[in-house]
């Protein structure tokens, strides 16, 4: 849906608004391979929540602490932990 980031080793991450276990979105990993890539979802949102539909891409701290923004049915920002 955003844009997308790749952290310290080269994995490649990236939200979508819809789709995902609850159909309202999902965090993704993409790891380099020597055929390509492997996607790995790393969090999907669920069915019934108040956050959803991710509407950013993905941003890192420090840490290695994932942060976006998603809105749901009030919005705001998520944060992912290793």
């Amino acid at each position: 849906m955003g844009d997308l980031n790749f952290d310290g080793a080269g994995n490649l991450y990236g939200t979508t608004y819809e789709g995902g276990v609850g159909g309202r979105g999902n965090v993704y990993e993409l790891t380099p391979t020597g055929a390509g890539w492997t996607e790995n979802d790393v969090y999907g949102f669920p069915e019934y929540g108040t956050l959803g539909n991710p509407s950013a891409g993905v941003m890192f701290d420090k840490a290695g602490n994932l942060y976006a923004t998603a809105f749901g049915s009030y919005g705001g920002v998520f944060e992912l932990t290793p």
